[in-house]
């Protein structure tokens, strides 16, 4: 893939980053600055005429020669507009810049006057990189789609000759160009200021760099008698010796300004000082206040306090500070983390070259994944093609709530278990070029739809719950056939996720994207939530109150709770117990209510699909039991709080029984046995007599963690795009 980048110059603190990525590509870089060559890319010099508002290139480059063009991101730069309105263009275009205004006349995007125009060209182009995240999420919020906006923050390399070698430490730098702008003179002023205090020596403050004010500071250092403790040392491009300057400083300070300066202040380890909103670019966002650097409030006095404050700070903090300093380097400014995101937004401009647009076909809508399926709509393009019924009665979706029309298809029982979903063998030849299916192995279309993608070259994707540990080798083996014909498979767990690796299935086609419910509502909710005296009110007593939630179906064997609960009366441990929702077994399971004389201590609440009043149910109880499988459940019941009990033979569970912990959020029982189940409970209420604040925290960690929706869409996104 040819690529070529038309810019302004090549500047030696770039140059060796360009070298690394030209490693990677074929990279041409087009400008017209100072010849700089090198052997990681090709350089291509322009022409340009400077005009009243535009820079223009007037040259006969064939853009159609390159894949991508990435051009640079100023305003004024007229290539730019020519590049994203060019007709018959078979190249993708890539914005790369700050992404909003920087300048040593004003603050980080301070001159908004121009931002309508940076928001059409971000509509018009294929991606974008800028040098700091905060211009993605402010065109993020804009309505830019975030798939295409990328972060390479802004960084250089540092070739240290001697890391290892320990330097000590005796003075302050300033480093850069001297412009009025910066703010020299605040600096001047304080180092003054201390020195009309201190009692000691003051460490030097060393001034690396030339400019429009190196005249004028020089003279007011004299006429002040600073000249013993401030040094000016002019221009300095030897790295070595810029390196002992930075490694001999306590910290380096720009009093007005943050450039670039902040992060090759930290790529040797020493903290950097500015005000809180300076000028230029937004490399001030690296500073963590105290850790890495500080920011002064823009007085001579409040800087002075500063630098006081570090010049009696012990030898152990100041490591500490150089630690955070390279730490954070190394993990969030380093080169290869630049690279990287370069390639990122190249290869998610490779992959654009086809319709991206992802094909969702599942067997139904069910009402609990209202909040992934439309945050799929929204940040994958995605369309929806669902069966309008399945077995058992869920409630569905509500399409209305979708941007785009929700076409159902018709769920048809051709013999035994095998079904079929009109017109879902159809899609593979809609424009689509990723396909998300439930691909159960009893759904006939979906094996069509497999194999026509496989042979058309389309990428399908099975999400469902893979393998449970008890199937036949018949099951084994249509099983083993999909995924061969599929590009991928996207699990509800890590359990199904190791029995598929024993399969020797490549693990590498395996992605745990976990299950979720509507968690932004719930947890709307959540932060609501208080403790009521609703189970006192309705039992009158203030037994430790269980819990069930769900479908009262024989697969969740309640009469197991019941029978528990009536083993545990007899040994003088008496519960309440609520069941939240409706079923075939609702009536047998009163009988065995009444059966075991619990009447007064059982509450069958029915339906609920009022999510504040399920909050406030499963918050107050002690605890969740599902004797049978406890899927979702188990998701609902830590999302508010609630650890959940459930029975621990897996290879009978749903997935969702992963999210329990022994201990922790939650705990099993030994399958189908009811003497065990209440000795689990039991044994749960002797060590938690109260729901403790740290166990419901743990419930909320787990859901919070993994089991949402955002975590769905950041593996989702990682694989379709």
């Amino acid at each position: 893939m040819k690529i070529i980048y038309v810019t302004n110059q090549i500047p030696n603190y770039r140059k060796k980053l360009y070298e690394i990525l030209g490693d990677s590509i074929d990279l041409t870089i087009a400008h017209y600055g100072k010849t700089n060559p090198s052997n990681f890319y090709k350089e291509l010099k322009i022409k340009h005429q400077e005009g009243r508002f535009f820079i223009y290139t007037p040259n006969s480059i064939d853009f159609n020669n390159y894949d991508i063009v990435i051009v640079w991101g100023n305003l004024r730069l007229y290539e730019l507009y020519k590049l994203i309105f060019k007709k018959n263009k078979k190249f993708k275009v890539m914005l790369f810049g700050p992404g909003v205004s920087a300048s040593y006349t004003k603050k980080y995007d301070n001159d908004r006057r121009f931002a309508f125009i940076y928001n059409f060209i971000l509509k018009k182009v294929d991606v974008a990189v800028f040098y700091d995240n905060y211009p993605v999420i402010k065109y993020s919020a804009k309505g830019i789609s975030p798939n295409k906006l990328f972060c390479a923050p802004n960084t250089v390399v540092i070739d240290s000759k001697n890391p290892s070698l320990e330097i000590k430490k005796d003075s302050f730098l300033f480093f850069g160009t001297l412009y009025k702008e910066k703010g020299i003179m605040i600096l001047l002023e304080s180092y003054k200021l201390l020195k009309s205090k201190s009692k000691g020596n003051l460490p030097n403050l060393n001034i690396i760099g030339d400019g429009p004010e190196l005249a004028k500071l020089n003279n007011w250092v004299n006429e002040n008698n600073l000249d013993d403790i401030v040094r000016f040392h002019g221009r300095i491009v030897d790295s070595d010796v810029i390196e002992v300057f930075f490694r001999k400083s306590y910290a380096c300070i720009s009093p007005n300004q943050a450039g670039l300066s902040v992060i090759e202040s930290m790529a040797y380890g020493v903290p950097f000082i500015t005000s809180k909103y300076p000028i230029t670019g937004g490399e001030y966002n690296a500073i963590i206040e105290g850790a890495n650097g500080f920011f002064y409030d823009g007085t001579v006095n409040g800087l002075a306090q500063i630098l006081d404050d570090i010049m009696n700070t012990n030898n152990l903090d100041l490591d500490l500070y150089s630690n955070n300093c390279l730490e954070y380097y190394n993990r969030f400014r380093s080169p290869e983390l630049w690279v990287n995101q370069m390639l990122k937004a190249i290869d998610y401009v490779k992959k654009s070259k086809l319709s991206n647009k992802v094909c969702c076909s599942l067997n139904f809508a069910p009402h609990y994944r209202e909040e992934i399926f439309l945050r799929m709509e929204k940040d994958l393009d995605c369309d929806f093609f669902f069966g309008n019924s399945t077995y058992g009665s869920i409630k569905k979706t509500d399409y209305s709530k979708f941007d785009k029309k929700v076409v159902e298809l018709e769920f048809r029982k051709v013999f035994n278990q095998f079904y079929i979903l009109k017109g879902q063998i159809k899609l593979s030849f809609s424009n689509y070029s990723h396909y998300i299916i439930t691909g159960q192995p009893f759904n006939l279309t979906a094996w069509a739809l497999l194999i026509l993608n496989k042979i058309r070259g389309k990428k399908t994707f099975i999400w469902n719950h893979g393998w449970y540990g008890n199937e036949n080798f018949l099951k084994k083996t249509l099983k083993k056939i999909q995924l061969k014909l599929a590009e991928g498979y996207f699990l509800y767990g890590t359990y199904a996720k190791n029995l598929m690796e024993k399969e020797r299935i490549d693990s590498k086609k395996i992605h745990v994207v976990y299950n979720s419910l509507s968690h932004k509502k719930q947890l709307k909710i959540r932060n609501q939530l208080k403790k009521t005296s609703i189970y006192f009110d309705h039992f009158n007593n203030s037994n430790p109150t269980l819990l069930f939630i769900g479908r009262l179906t024989k697969i969740k064997k309640l009469h197991l709770l019941l029978d528990a609960m009536q083993l545990a009366n007899k040994e003088g441990c008496d519960f309440n117990l609520i069941l939240i929702g409706d079923g075939t077994e609702k009536q047998f399971l009163e009988g065995v209510v009444e059966k075991f004389k619990l009447k007064h201590n059982t509450w069958f609440y029915g339906y609920c699909y009022k999510e504040e009043q399920i909050g406030e149910l499963i918050y107050n109880a002690d605890i969740c039991i599902s004797p049978g499988n406890i899927g979702l459940t188990a998701i609902h019941s830590l999302m508010y709080g609630t650890p959940a009990i459930t029975h621990s033979n897996f290879t009978n569970q749903m997935p969702e029984f992963e999210a329990i912990e022994e201990g922790n959020t939650g705990s099993f029982f030994k399958e189908n046995d009811s003497v065990d189940l209440k000795s689990a409970i039991i044994h749960w209420l002797e060590k938690h007599p109260k729901k403790e604040e740290s166990l419901i925290q743990a419930c909320y960690n787990k859901i919070d963690v993994n089991y949402n929706p955002n975590y769905q869409m950041k593996i989702l996104k990682k694989v379709l795009q």
